[in-house]
């Protein structure tokens, strides 16, 4: 968990998220989750980083479009 490192106890300002591949073992997907749950503005993405981007990409042009309006 670098990002554990990286933040340590402070506090995150505005909304985030971790992608992240979903663990083979049911235990292991289990105790990061509630690793997760228990970062405050962070939610927990399993999904393979390459759909995750695509999927991104995808919606982009709907934000940006929806941004110009007044």
């Amino acid at each position: 968990m670098i990002l554990n490192r990286i933040w340590g106890n402070r506090k995150l300002v505005g909304r985030w998220w971790a992608v992240q591949r979903e663990p083979d073992d049911a235990r292991v997907a289990k105790i990061e989750r509630a690793l997760w749950d228990g970062r405050e503005n962070v939610s927990l993405v399993y999904c393979e980083l390459s759909e995750y981007v695509k999927q991104l990409e995808a919606q982009l042009p709907l934000a940006v479009a929806g941004a110009e309006q007044p």
